[in-house]
């Protein structure tokens, strides 16, 4: 059975606008702000909902943060799961070289629950913590595609 897709959302990380030096490539840059004002002004409706998913998963991510550290301390703000966030992601693109950010996440977070005056190691369990989860999700999505591949091949033996 052919999909067709209709709509695509792509996330552009540091490492497309950056050069193997480090350097960002202008280049690609302009290219890449040519391609989003095209989406922009011929397909709205796009443009919009993976603006709007981005800015979802945003503050889907400082609810996360908050929950975590409600458990170690009552004295976090939203605000604050805000400013941890942004932190961590700055900081994270900063060692965007890092596999799947191995420590840079962990440091990023410890850094900036340390900058709020609250321990260090609030920051490192938030990290680990936000690993476990990934962890759950991914043996989750292979289990699910292990049976649902399963599934849909008994199904077209049929």
């Amino acid at each position: 059975m052919k999909q067709e897709f209709t709509r695509i959302a792509v996330k552009v990380g540091s490492n497309v606008l950056t050069r193997r030096d480090g350097t960002l490539d202008v280049t690609r840059m302009s290219a890449l702000v040519d391609q989003i004002a095209e989406l922009h002004s011929k397909h709205r409706v796009t443009f919009y909902t993976s603006l709007g998913a981005e800015f979802f998963a945003r503050v889907l991510s400082c609810a996360e943060i908050y929950f975590i550290l409600s458990i170690f301390t009552d004295t976090i703000s939203y605000w604050d799961c805000i400013l941890i966030l942004a932190f961590t992601s700055l900081f994270a693109n900063a060692l965007f070289f890092l596999p799947m950010q191995l420590g840079g996440r962990e440091g990023g977070f410890a850094l900036a629950v340390g900058g709020l005056s609250m321990p260090y190691a609030y920051g490192v369990y938030m990290g680990l913590i936000m690993r476990l989860r990934e962890l759950v999700w991914i043996i989750l999505g292979i289990g699910l595609m292990k049976f649902g591949n399963k599934n849909s091949l008994k199904s077209k033996r049929i």
